[in-house]
């Protein structure tokens, strides 16, 4: 389960700590929980790299906001976990698979996709955070989340440039092939169910069955 509860609640010993690490101009709660106050991506990595955030704490930033969604359920991580191992039985030693990690769409939202196969070329900003352009294929596991991850993140991936994105459809038994970026969506929208084959655009040389990707 990956619902969202809202905005993520700062005690005031995580402001102190904000304040000890230059972080952000916030020494209040009022201001952290302001709807002015937003948070960059590299203040947001920085706040998890410290201890300001939890390390168990699931949170994602976006538009400034860092959100905190439910906690992953196993049968959720352990299927992210299986695909990821999948995709590294198969694509080149160079690409790199990062496993619910932020990514950085702009200099405000930071989603962390379950899976987001990267560009062996990665140009990696200044806080060692993979950019839009480093993407060759985003993974989102919906369960609970389906309607987020069709709807609001599958339009941000979209306006961001992110040439594909794969949604798993849990409930459905099938897998939503995402194509064709631009800013409203993306403009090709195609469903694999099992007995089909999938291959990534950027890596056209990998063969994966829907069956063994949905067992």
């Amino acid at each position: 389960m990956r619902e969202i509860i809202g905005r993520y609640k700062f005690s005031p010993a995580q402001l102190r700590l904000m304040v000890k690490f230059g972080i952000a101009l916030v020494d209040t709660i009022e201001k952290a929980h302001s709807p002015a106050y937003k948070f960059t991506v590299g203040e947001f990595v920085r706040m998890a790299e410290t201890g300001i955030l939890d390390s168990d704490a699931r949170v994602e930033l976006m538009d400034g906001v860092i959100i905190e969604m439910a906690p992953t359920g196993r049968p959720h991580g352990r299927r992210t976990h299986r695909i990821a191992r999948m995709f590294g039985r198969v694509v080149p030693e160079d690409v790199e698979i990062s496993v619910q990690s932020t990514i950085r769409l702009n200099d405000w939202t930071g989603p962390e996709p379950d899976i987001a196969l990267l560009n062996p070329q990665a140009s990696l900003d200044e806080e060692n955070i993979p950019r839009a352009e480093d993407v060759l294929l985003i993974v989102e596991v919906a369960d609970s989340t389906l309607r987020i991850d069709r709807g609001d993140k599958a339009r941000r991936y979209a306006e961001s440039g992110i040439l594909e994105l794969w949604i798993f459809v849990l409930a459905d038994g099938e897998i939503e092939v995402c194509r064709q970026p631009a800013a409203e969506g993306y403009a090709d929208v195609r469903r694999f169910r099992r007995g089909d084959m999938l291959a990534p655009l950027r890596l056209p040389e990998i063969r994966l069955a829907v069956d063994e990707l949905l067992a």
